[in-house]
């Protein structure tokens, strides 16, 4: 039972004893209080989910507080968030989340309905709700994006908090696939390099400009990222 990031049952960071980290540990506590089966149940169902939920949950943190310069304050609610996103994913079998390969046309497919298992799991309270806006969004800043875009989503204005908060989610997510190295690494690919991170974080397969994220804030985030998975990644 995951009750602290102390009692991870994986080889911790050697930064492990930091502020973040009992920030982490503080906003497990509260995930816990209403998601503990959820938790529990998806520690067992993927072997390597745990590492990639906390290592989105402070990278998230640290892109929101030294990218977009974000208070500490502010930024807490990504901790929480990154450590329930991908709850969902109990929805999804075994087989699938923990394949050694790349996943087919039809298994990525299926996947998807993690996003909306996380959401129907959450909390009915302001506060999830809210959450559950910024949850729904961390596939949404790619050239495939799912679900869908309701037309509230499309009609967001780029600068508001909530846009904000879901393209830091999302940033964070896609760092986090991109450069694993550790725990959360998927076995069927090698860890990109911060130069390979930025140009697939800034260009579509086909080689043109996306518009998801700047060229400075995909070059800030792959260099946080390279130290967050040099110093204190799972």
């Amino acid at each position: 039972m995951l009750t602290s990031l102390m009692e991870i049952n994986i080889a911790l960071p050697k930064r492990d004893v930091t502020d973040r980290a009992k920030l982490f540990n503080t906003s497990l506590q509260e995930a816990r209080i209403w998601g503990a089966d959820y938790l529990d149940s998806l520690q067992e169902h993927s072997k390597w989910k745990l590492a990639h939920s906390y290592n989105v949950a402070v990278l998230s943190y640290r892109i929101a507080t030294e990218v977009f310069s974000y208070s500490s304050s502010e930024a807490e609610m990504f901790m929480e968030a990154g450590i329930v996103h991908d709850i969902g994913c109990l929805d999804v079998s075994e087989d699938i989340i923990n394949k050694d390969s790349v996943l087919s046309y039809d298994e990525f497919e299926l996947q998807k309905i993690h996003v909306e298992g996380t959401l129907k799991r959450l909390p009915d309270t302001e506060k999830y709700t809210n959450m559950a806006k910024v949850i729904r969004g961390h596939h949404q800043f790619r050239n495939d994006p799912y679900p869908a875009l309701t037309d509230e989503e499309e009609g967001l204005d780029k600068s508001s908090r909530l846009f904000m908060d879901r393209k830091i989610l999302a940033l964070a997510d896609q760092v986090e696939a991109l450069m694993a190295s550790k725990q959360s690494s998927r076995p069927y690919k090698e860890p990109s390099t911060p130069e390979e991170t930025i140009r697939l974080l800034t260009h579509a397969r086909d080689g043109s400009k996306t518009e998801y994220f700047t060229p400075e804030e995909a070059k800030m985030a792959a260099e946080l990222g390279q130290d967050f998975f040099d110093q204190e990644a799972l």
